[in-house]
């Protein structure tokens, strides 16, 4: 009930609780994070229409400003290869169904995650 808003097309999630023809229960706990999550604190901030802090930056936290295209890349360049974990991949195009649901056993078997950045 308490979640982001989907970032694809439609709100099915939402649409089927908000017909009330399924049982639903909210969790009181966050189960992803941990407790102080500048993650959890921006996320609340959304949902209840406000904006995310911006003003610093934390281990779970990050928002980097720039707005040209060669700073852009520079910037993830130099993220990738210094600040995330060797694990993470860049990819510029998200499989996805028709609905918009993203197709993650393509996702996996489309990208060699053990030669990732």
């Amino acid at each position: 009930i308490d979640q982001l808003p989907s970032v694809g097309p439609g709100n099915v999630l939402k649409d089927i609780i908000r017909s009330g023809r399924i049982r639903t229960i909210a969790l009181s706990r966050v189960f992803r994070q941990e407790e102080g999550s500048r993650i959890v604190s921006n996320a609340h901030r959304i949902i209840q229409g406000g904006t995310i802090d911006t003003a610093r930056s934390t281990n779970d936290f990050m928002f980097i400003r720039r707005y040209q295209p060669e700073v852009i890349q520079d910037v993830v360049t130099k993220l990738v290869r210094d600040k995330l974990p060797k694990y993470v991949e860049v990819i510029d195009e998200i499989p996805r169904t028709f609905n918009g649901k993203i197709k993650r056993n393509e996702l996996r078997e489309n990208n060699d995650t053990d030669n990732a950045l």
